[in-house]
């Protein structure tokens, strides 16, 4: 299937699921669209931060808004096929996109990371 790879251990009587080359463009066009570097790695998608919304935080602006929307869209078909580890964070994020704000952009960048 599109950015899939399968890998059938006979010996072992295992399947194997990848689509390690979808998260890494995903992530390498949201730094190319967005202008910033990811940080480093981190033990999970989401933190106890996320789904608390900061009323007062300040909405995208046009363009990050797009790219949050595109970026949030490419990670909900990543979940549904290879990673439902973060079905919880996109779920929410996903919820976010017609009215996203700079604290949403950090949940964004989090399960990036």
């Amino acid at each position: 299937f599109l950015g899939m790879n399968i890998i059938f251990d006979r010996k072992d009587k295992t399947v194997q699921i990848e689509m390690n080359e979808a998260v890494q463009k995903v992530i390498d066009e949201f730094e190319k669209e967005s202008g910033e570097t990811l940080g480093d790695q981190v033990s999970s998608p989401s933190n106890h931060f996320l789904f608390k919304v900061d009323t007062t935080s300040l909405d995208l602006g046009r363009k990050r808004s797009e790219i949050f929307h595109s970026t949030t869209a490419k990670l909900l078909y990543l979940m549904k096929r290879a990673r439902p580890d973060l079905e919880t964070t996109v779920s929410f994020l996903m919820k976010r996109v017609s009215k996203s704000t700079e604290e949403d952009w950090g949940k964004l960048k989090r399960v990036l990371e």
